[in-house]
């Protein structure tokens, strides 16, 4: 285990792309005396909320799958398999995750196994976990009661509250 250091995802930047990092914008872009992304600092924050986008998914070539970059078959759907659509809706629409997840593991509380309408719950918080695809997945998500989600959130904030007042934090958060 390395001893240096890391900030959490939540607290992360990144230079800006729009005025590549100096806070001016480009000629002609509005009229804008700043860059509205990065209001002239030079630096976006990274919304931990939003899963990032698969390598080339943004390259669209005739016959690849945007999602995973394999070619694709079928006549009528040219950019994405069907698996790769209906994973693309998982990680992307919450609602349409806990409804899956409902269909799979039922209705039980997977902490008490009360019998209730659960609610989505990531086990490694976003805001902990680095940027990788593979924290809004199946394998980081569990149906917990409304009982059990307040219980495991009010841990998580403590957790965040933790490593923001810590300031740079070590790999000891990122337990799998």
């Amino acid at each position: 285990m390395s001893t240096t250091t890391a900030l959490p995802p939540c607290m992360e930047t990144e230079t800006c792309r729009r005025c590549g990092g100096d806070g001016s914008t480009k000629a002609g872009f509005c009229g804008a005396r700043q860059c509205p992304k990065c209001k002239g600092t030079g630096l976006v924050r990274i919304d931990y909320r939003k899963p990032p986008l698969p390598d080339g998914f943004n390259d669209r070539h005739h016959g690849i799958c945007r999602f995973c970059g394999e070619p694709t078959y079928e006549p009528r759907r040219r950019y994405w398999h069907k698996a790769c659509v209906e994973e693309y809706l998982f990680i992307t629409n919450p609602e349409h995750a806990k409804l899956t997840l409902i269909r799979e593991r039922g209705r039980r509380c997977e902490k008490c196994g009360r019998d209730t309408y659960p609610e989505l719950d990531h086990i490694v918080p976003l805001a902990l976990a680095p940027r990788e695809l593979k924290y809004w997945q199946r394998q980081n998500l569990q149906l917990l009661c409304h009982k059990c989600h307040v219980a495991k959130t009010t841990e998580d904030m403590r957790q965040i509250n933790e490593a923001k007042q810590v300031g740079p934090t070590t790999e000891s958060l990122f337990k799998e």
